[in-house]
């Protein structure tokens, strides 16, 4: 139930008493992991996406027939979407791209950020250093301090970004 503050616990101990029975279960020292008693099965479960690392076809399907019974489910076994992420592995060269295509353009529309009519590469003005100097003076901020709906504002550019980070 959407809203309620205990819906998350609710939702996860109603998941312990269905994947009990299977030998699935939380490990006790990692949030959203989980494992099974006598498989090399794990998974990482966020919100209502699955991350899964299976060793065998068999393990696999064990899991995905154990969520069937409770659960319509989808599977992507190349494991290219996760929590609305777009992950592409290359396991030649050993290492994996992971992408959030257009949240950048949806943040800044939902922000009503426009864009700049001169390219800024920092957040403030570069002051070339004085090298051979033993002070290196910052200049001193003498700009007003933000009102409430300002201060608002800037933390909401900072949380979609921090996420997006």
């Amino acid at each position: 139930m959407y809203g309620l503050k205990q819906a998350s616990h609710l939702a996860f101990q109603h998941l312990v008493r269905q994947l009990t029975p299977h030998g699935y279960r939380p490990c006790p020292y990692t949030t959203c992991l989980w494992e099974h008693k006598t498989r090399p099965t794990k998974f990482c479960l966020c919100v209502d996406d699955f991350g899964i690392k299976d060793f065998s076809k068999n393990d696999l399907d064990h899991l995905l027939d154990t969520l069937r019974k409770y659960y319509k489910i989808s599977v992507d076994l190349d494991g290219k979407d996760y929590c609305g992420l777009l992950i592409n592995w290359n396991y030649p060269k050993r290492y994996v791209d992971i992408s959030k295509p257009g949240f950048t353009d949806k943040t800044r529309e939902r922000l009503q950020h426009k864009h700049a009519s001169t390219p800024q590469h920092a957040p403030h003005r570069w002051n070339q250093p004085a090298y051979g100097q033993k002070t290196q003076l910052a200049p001193i901020d003498t700009s007003p301090l933000l009102s409430k709906e300002e201060m608002k504002y800037v933390q909401s550019c900072v949380g979609f970004l921090l996420y997006y980070a």
